[in-house]
């Protein structure tokens, strides 16, 4: 899974765009995370918020490459993909690659197993 998502997240003409733009969530995420801050889902939802489904897809694929080993669990922390609509994946196997809690509270009923 991380070659395919690699090249295409990470490919030559895709790869000055959206590594920053990876590199840049990451870390908000991460300074909400880590600060001294008492109602952190809520600093979390403003960024969260501000993301369409083609945002949460790249996030999505981008948490399961070597450049978001460490984003992965934030997003799985933070249910950062609650919004992400159904079939959104390119396959629905791809749903059992992230804890249950990476969707929040949303139930998807497609069969997906979550690890």
């Amino acid at each position: 899974m991380d070659s395919v998502c690699g090249r295409v997240l990470y490919a030559p003409e895709a790869e000055p765009n959206l590594a920053h733009y990876f590199r840049q969530l990451y870390h908000i995420i991460r300074f909400v995370d880590d600060g001294d801050i008492e109602d952190k889902r809520r600093y979390i939802n403003f960024v969260q918020a501000q993301m369409d489904n083609d945002e949460l897809v790249l996030l999505a694929y981008n948490g399961l490459t070597d450049h978001g080993e460490n984003f992965k669990p934030l997003i799985e922390k933070y249910g950062l993909l609650e919004n992400l609509a159904a079939g959104s994946f390119f396959s629905e196997e791809h749903f059992g690659l992230y804890e249950k809690a990476a969707f929040g509270n949303r139930e998807y009923r497609h069969g997906v197993e979550f690890s």
